[in-house]
């Protein structure tokens, strides 16, 4: 996903994890060793959101429920 002038940068290190967003397969959550889940909208071809703090290192680490 491209990050041409997108205000949240993509990934800094491996990503470990990606999954759908269930009730909205447009968007995309993602993990890393960067400490961060990124949200992508593949209409949009970037990110569109962050969340900090978290660490995922493995295949199986994100779940999606609800809101």
């Amino acid at each position: 996903m491209g990050e041409d002038s997108v205000k949240i940068p993509g990934h800094q290190n491996r990503i470990f994890c990606v999954k759908p967003v269930p009730d909205d397969y447009n968007l995309v959550v993602s993990g890393s060793w960067d400490r961060s889940l990124r949200i992508y909208d593949i209409r949009v071809g970037k990110p569109i959101a962050m969340i900090g703090g978290t660490m995922v290192s493995g295949n199986d680490a994100i779940d999606i429920h609800g809101d």
